[in-house]
C-alpha cells in the first residue's frame, strides 16, 4: 500500500476496564520556587496552583490537569496524552520513558563526576537530588543519610538535616490500589523511591504531601492538599468517547511518523511476495541493470528479512563488471576515515541523479546513515522522511531512525520509530534487537512496570 493512501482520519479508543470500579483521589496542587538568601532566610515563589484528579484501577491510572489527561496502562505498556478540549490524543511507549530517564541520569551524573573533579561549582545537584528527580536509585539501598522522624499520622524526612519531604496521612485506607498508586508518585512526581516506598508502606492516602527537589540548579517545592476521594467510581464518569489521534504536526517527518504509526497498529502490512519480487529482479538483472537489481532484493530484505542467496550470488559474479555497480557497492561498505565518508556520499549523490535508478529513495536510507556519521543530522532527516513518504513499511529504516532519535534524546520520537518496526515484522532482526532493548530496560526497571 503506497503511504499516501493512508490518509483517512483514524478514531481509536486507548481506554480499557470500563465495568471495574476504581478510586478517585483529588489534590490541589501548588508549585514553588525556593529561593535562599546567604542569610538563610527562604522565601518561596509561587509557579503555579492547580487541581489534580487521579483516577486508579488495577493496571490504569489516569491523572487529569485541566484539558490535560494522561492514561498510563501498564497492560499495554503505553503512556497516552490526551487533549480534553479538542478530543486529540498522542501516545508513547512505557519504555521511551524509562529509556529517557536512565539516559539522562546517566549524562548528569558523569556531568557531576566532571565538574567535582575540575573542581567547577556543580549545578546538577546531589545524588541523592538526581535519583529523586528521575525516580531511579544508582544503589538499590535506601540512602544512609535519609532519615525520618515520625509524629502522629505524619513523617517527615530529612536529608543532610534539611527536610526534603513531609507527609501527613488521612484515616482512608489506600488498599487495593497501593501499586497504581506508588507508580502515580513514581511518574508524576519528584519524590525520592525510597520516601515512595515508606509512604507506600503506610496503607493510607496522603492528605498532605509536600517534597522538594531540583532540577538544572534550581530548587522547587510541590505541596498536595487532599481535596476529595471517591470509591467505587466508575471509568464512564470520565466521559472518555473516542479521541482522535493527533498526528498532524508543523514537522513533516514526524507527521508522516505518527500516520505510519497508527496505521500499522490497526492493521497488518501485507508484503509482495517473494516470487513477484524475484520476478522483478531477474527483469532488471536480464537488462544489465545490477544496482536496481540489487536494490529490488534489498528493498525486500530491509522490510521484512526476505533471503535470496542464489540472486545475490549472481549481482555479485557479473555485477563487478560493470563500473558504477562496483562503485556503488564500495560506497556502502564501511568507510575508513571521514575523507572516505564524503567520497562514499559524493558517489550515492551522483548514482541518485541517474535516471535509469527506480528505486534511488532507498539511496537516501544508505545516504541519511552516512551523513549521520558526520553528525549532519538534519540532512539526515531529510532524507529518512522520502525514504517514509516512498515506502513506510521498510523495518530496518525506522530501527536507524529511532536509533538517530535517541542520540538527540528524542526518546519519544524513537520509541514511536521502534514500536512501528516491531509492527511491521517483529520477526525481522532489527525487530529482535528492540525487543532486547525492551528486556533490559524492563529488568533493569521493574518497578515502572506491572
Amino acid at each position: 500500500m503506497r503511504f499516501f493512501l493512508i490518509q483517512a482520519l483514524l478514531f481509536i479508543a486507548v481506554f480499557s476496564g470500563y465495568g471495574k470500579e476504581g478510586l478517585v483521589i483529588n489534590y490541589s496542587v501548588s508549585l514553588s520556587q525556593v529561593n535562599r538568601a546567604k542569610n538563610g532566610d527562604i522565601r518561596l515563589d509561587t509557579l503555579q496552583n492547580n487541581q489534580v484528579s487521579l483516577f486508579l484501577l488495577d493496571s490504569t491510572f489516569y491523572v487529569t490537569r485541566g484539558s490535560q489527561r494522561t492514561c498510563y496502562n501498564f497492560q499495554r505498556e503505553k503512556i497516552y496524552f490526551l487533549n480534553l478540549s479538542e478530543n486529540t490524543y498522542d501516545e508513547t511507549s512505557l519504555y521511551a520513558e524509562i529509556d529517557y530517564r536512565q539516559a539522562e541520569l546517566l549524562d548528569r551524573v558523569k556531568l557531576r563526576a566532571f565538574l567535582n573533579k575540575k573542581n567547577i561549582e556543580n549545578q546538577v545537584g546531589s545524588i541523592f537530588q538526581l535519583e529523586s528527580f528521575f525516580g531511579i536509585r544508582i544503589k538499590k539501598a535506601a540512602p544512609p543519610d535519609l532519615k525520618q522522624k515520625n509524629k502522629s499520622h505524619e513523617i517527615d524526612f530529612f536529608m543532610n538535616k534539611e527536610k526534603v519531604s513531609a507527609v501527613n496521612f488521612s484515616e482512608e485506607s489506600i488498599s487495593g490500589f497501593e501499586n497504581m498508586f506508588k507508580k502515580f508518585l513514581l511518574y508524576e512526581t519528584q519524590i525520592h523511591p525510597s520516601i515512595i516506598q515508606k509512604i507506600i508502606a503506610e496503607g493510607k492516602i496522603p492528605k498532605d504531601l509536600s517534597f522538594h527537589f531540583f532540577n538544572k540548579g534550581k530548587e522547587y517545592q510541590a505541596s498536595y492538599t487532599l481535596k476529595g476521594i471517591k470509591r467505587k467510581a466508575n471509568l464512564l464518569e470520565l466521559n472518555q468517547g473516542q479521541f482522535l489521534f493527533a498526528y498532524q504536526t508543523k514537522d513533516a517527518l514526524i507527521t508522516a511518523l505518527n500516520k505510519v504509526y497508527a496505521f500499522v497498529n490497526n492493521n497488518t502490512i501485507q508484503f509482495k511476495n517473494r516470487e513477484e519480487c524475484i520476478q522483478k529482479f531477474n527483469s532488471a538483472f536480464k537488462k544489465k541493470n545490477y544496482t536496481n537489481a540489487f536494490l529490488i532484493l534489498m528493498e525486500q530484505n530491509l522490510s521484512n528479512n526476505a533471503q535470496f542467496p542464489q540472486q545475490f550470488k549472481q549481482i555479485e559474479s557479473n555485477g563487478e563488471k560493470e563500473k558504477n555497480f562496483r562503485e556503488f557497492i564500495a560506497a556502502l561498505a564501511p568507510a575508513k576515515d571521514q575523507t572516505a565518508l564524503k567520497e562514499n556520499i559524493h558517489t550515492l549523490e551522483q548514482l541518485k541523479k541517474k535516471k535509469k535508478i527506480t528505486k534511488s529513495y532507498l539511496l537516501d536510507a544508505f545516504l541519511a546513515n552516512l551523513y549521520k556519521q558526520i553528525n549532519e543530522r538534519e540532512t539526515a532527516l531529510q532524507l529518512f522522511s522520502n525514504v517514509v513518504n516512498h515506502n513506510p513499511y521498510i523495518t530496518s529504516l525506522y530501527s536507524d531512525l529511532g536509533n538517530l532519535f535517541i542520540e538527540q534524546h528524542s526518546m519519544r520520537l524513537a520509541w514511536k520509530c521502534y514500536e512501528i518496526a516491531l509492527k511491521i515484522a517483529p520477526g525481522h532482526p532489527v525487530s529482535k534487537k528492540i525487543m532486547e532493548r525492551k528486556k533490559f530496560l524492563k529488568s533493569n526497571f521493574p518497578e515502572f512496570f506491572l
